[in-house]
Order: C-alpha cells, then structure tokens, then sequence
C-alpha cells in the first residue's frame, strides 16, 4: 500500500505521480462536538476534485458530527494541518499495528472514549 524508503520510514505519493493542490474540505472550527484524539493512519483518499492520494496523518481532533464526520490532523504528505471527511476516506490503517478500520467514526471514539 505505502512504499518503504531506506529505513523505516513510510512516505505517500499521489497516485498520478504529481503533486497537486488539496481540494476544499470545510473548516473545522464549525465542529459542534470536536473530540481530541491521537492517532497515525494510513490513508486513501479522494478529495472533493476526485483526486485519490495515498497519505499517512497524524489524528489530533475529530467531529463526527460536521459534514457527516471530519478528522483534523497534520498531513505527512502536505506537510502540514488538513481536514479529511471520513466519507472520502477509501481505505483506513491503523499505522501502529495494520489493524484495517472500517468504520472511522467508532474506531476514533473509542480510542477518545479510552483516553486517559
């Protein structure tokens, strides 16, 4: 799914091979139920261009609420913040143990719900 470069360090390119700019997801300071979080997965996804992307993220808060349910995390690939619908997202993997998660919205719940 993710090429491997030296080391161990996974890096995501987009499917076309070219760098493009992100389409426009939404804002996340209209959450009405923002829950923080902390996660790293692995990603497919298609933006609202249709542009699909291979992207690792690191999770930091969640809505699941907004626009039917919406991740804000820093993106490895962009280097930086984004939002991500959990509709858009195509396939999901937990990077710390392969785990495939196929509902977004429960799997970050938890994981909030068992925060310390």
């Amino acid at each position: 799914m993710f090429a491997r470069a030296s080391g161990n360090e996974l890096y995501e390119e987009p499917w076309d091979n070219e760098l493009q700019v992100d389409s426009w997801e939404g804002w996340f300071r209209d959450a009405t139920n923002p829950r923080d979080v902390e996660a790293t997965l692995e990603l497919e996804y298609r933006d609202g261009h249709g542009q699909r992307t291979k992207r690792v993220v690191d999770v930091r808060s969640f809505d699941d609420r907004l626009h039917g349910g919406m991740m804000i995390r820093h993106c490895r690939l962009r280097d930086a913040t984004r939002t991500f619908r959990f509709e858009r997202v195509e396939l999901c993997v937990n990077a710390n143990n392969g785990e495939n998660i196929t509902d977004i919205q429960r799997f970050l719940n938890v994981l909030h719900d068992e925060a310390p």
